[in-house]
């Protein structure tokens, strides 16, 4: 029988999710498709290195190199390398509870995207919105932080009833709407993850991100019961593509190319045990890079045979 992880450690992993909506007051050009992660990222660091160096330490900091209490989802613009002037900009900034004390200093230097702009041309772009999403839907900043924040358990708990709710035959759908960077056995995954990759690698996100003094999220014998459960349940109904951009390291002193998959596929009704898994992936992003925009997910259950 499967057990759930400790729900004393799922609960104690907490988050807010962000809305934030930018405005471009010029034309913006990308040197490739989904580079609007990384942009994101650079301005915000720059900005917020520059408005509170207290804020920046615990946020982006070397000593958080491994570990960082924030992901992004950026906005969904496509293979659009082009974006006019006036385009909005729709974007997900998530913050687990140790990073909500440098909320403040955050949205200061968010709304200095319109001072620094983006790209070479520093395309000004300013902060239009800030609402929460949070289990209650979507709420003005000051209205919803009391009800904004989202915990581990809760959405386990959540997925669970959803897919009790299934009919026999059906599946689950999983969009990586920017690069999926995923490993198997040491090397760059170059194909749809398998139902067992997917879950040992959410299980390593969750880990990582567990608050300190939290322990550990199973026992040996409980995640291993979990990985033969999805052994062999592979990914069906696979449309992949690589997709590659270039990114200057000021660390390493050159440009760097990174990527990993985007596109859809789904994973059979016997697999449906691992729901949880595949939503709690959705709030916190798989992979490396998530701080980038990497490994944004949307995940679809109780798919009729033969969706897209």
């Amino acid at each position: 029988m499967l057990k759930a992880p400790r729900a004393t450690a799922l609960r104690s992993l907490r988050w807010v999710h962000l809305e934030l909506t930018h405005q471009l007051q010029g034309e913006l050009q990308l040197d490739a498709p989904m580079m609007l992660g990384a942009l994101f990222r650079s301005v915000w660091g720059l900005a917020l290195h520059q408005r509170s160096p207290q804020a920046f330490e615990p946020l982006f900091g070397p000593h958080a190199e491994a570990y960082r209490p924030w992901w992004w989802s950026p906005p969904d613009v496509g293979q659009d390398t082009r974006l006019p002037a006036g385009s909005l900009l729709v974007s997900r900034l998530s913050l687990q509870d140790t990073a909500w004390p440098h909320l403040g200093a955050g949205l200061d230097a968010l709304a200095d995207f319109g001072l620094h702009g983006l790209g070479p041309e520093r395309v000004p772009a300013e902060l239009r919105q800030v609402r929460l999403l949070g289990p209650d839907g979507a709420a003005p900043l000051r209205q919803g932080a009391q009800n904004a924040h989202w915990d581990a358990l809760e959405v386990w708990q959540s997925a669970l009833r959803e897919a009790a709710e299934w009919g026999p035959s059906e599946s689950m759908r999983v969009w990586a709407r920017t690069p999926l960077r995923l490993k198997d056995q040491g090397a760059p995954l170059q194909h749809a993850p398998s139902l067992q990759t997917w879950v040992l690698r959410c299980m390593g996100r969750v880990q990582m991100l567990l608050p300190q003094g939290a322990g550990a999220l199973m026992a040996p014998p409980d995640k291993q019961a979990w990985l033969e459960r999805c052994d062999g349940v592979t990914a069906q109904g696979v449309t992949l593509w690589q997709q590659s951009l270039s990114r200057y390291s000021a660390r390493q002193q050159h440009t760097m190319q990174i990527g990993g998959l985007c596109g859809s596929w789904s994973y059979p009704a016997r697999g449906r045990a691992a729901w949880p898994w595949l939503k709690l992936a959705e709030h916190l992003q798989l992979g490396g890079k998530t701080t980038l925009g990497f490994g944004a997910v949307r995940v679809l259950g109780a798919v009729q045979a033969g969706m897209s």
